[in-house]
């Protein structure tokens, strides 16, 4: 477990984060016994946490978090941490990057830096962290190297890799064993599926995770040839953006129309939303593989 160094805890009143976590369960509607229940503590700690008597780790705040969905973390050391802030702020536009398939080189420069030069355990362990998830990149690795680069990466704090089923993981590892999951592809079949489900149900659905893990768990299934769950898991992704005014990733679409196709079901108008989406984005990259596929399933069925 990582705790705050005392130089840092003597500047933090613990009151603060204490009356944030009870603030937000009583909004949640849920009672100290239930959030023991589920974050398997004792209730007795929750009611000392709450009171500002005890001093949570960090282990322990990952799965409060986790629970009433709110970052307790990131405010337990947004307040005295200018490392953190500046950690964190760095972090976000890196995982922004990621996913957008930006390049990330003065962030990562951040990153590196901040790691030589901090005195806090945490966030120097947090930054080798980021290093190695962003390392575990290179194109030119192998799937074994990658996946060892990432389980690397996932054990950072502590060894969570071995038995993953009875961890609790930030949503930045969950991400890291998504990826993990990810090398298994067509080499071991049942870890594959085995991470990805772990991952999915892991994966609060207000997580900017969730539709990236449900997109890579409906493919896994396609894959598999495993069809019964893709429908509701694709949609639940498709509805993560649009309850949220947003326009859904077209490979979304693209995937459902995929599924569709396999079971016969009228597949055209996912493929023309993909075809649309990616056309608005100007990928033409994703625009000429739509199309292509379209194409050729069209003459499949003529």
């Amino acid at each position: 477990m990582v705790h705050l160094e005392e130089n840092i805890l003597k500047n933090y009143d613990l009151t603060i984060l204490a009356k944030k976590i009870k603030e937000v369960r009583k909004n949640r509607k849920i009672s100290q016994l239930d959030l023991s229940i589920e974050a398997n503590i004792d209730r007795k700690t929750i009611s000392r946490i709450e009171n500002g008597i005890n001093e949570p780790s960090f282990s322990t705040l990952y799965k409060i978090s986790y629970i009433l969905n709110h970052d307790f973390i990131k405010d337990y050391l947004n307040s005295s941490l200018k490392d953190y802030l500046i950690f964190n702020e760095t972090f976000e536009k890196i995982i922004d990057k990621v996913e957008n398939k930006l390049p990330f080189d003065d962030e990562e420069k951040i990153i590196i830096y901040l790691k030589d030069f901090t005195d806090i355990e945490f966030i120097k362990t947090s930054c080798k962290q980021v290093i190695l998830f962003l390392k575990s990149m290179n194109e030119d690795l192998s799937k074994s190297e990658e996946r060892e680069i990432l389980i690397k990466a996932l054990n950072s704090f502590t060894n969570k890799y071995d038995n993953f089923k009875i961890q609790s993981f930030s949503i930045f590892e969950l991400r890291i064993l998504m990826d993990i999951a990810m090398t298994y592809t067509n080499i071991d079949n049942k870890k594959y599926l085995d991470l990805l489900n772990f991952v999915y149900d892991k994966t609060n659905k207000d997580s900017s995770l969730f539709p990236i893990i449900s997109l890579n768990l409906t493919n896994a299934y396609i894959i598999l040839e495993d069809y019964e769950k893709c429908p509701e898991i694709i949609n639940d992704a498709i509805s993560y953006f649009l309850i949220r005014n947003k326009i859904p990733n077209p490979i979304l679409y693209f995937t459902r129309a995929l599924y569709k196709r396999l079971k016969n079901m009228d597949y055209k108008e996912d493929y023309d939303k993909a075809i649309l989406i990616a056309s608005l984005a100007k990928n033409y990259n994703l625009i000429n593989k739509f199309e292509q596929a379209k194409n050729y399933y069209e003459k499949y069925n003529t």
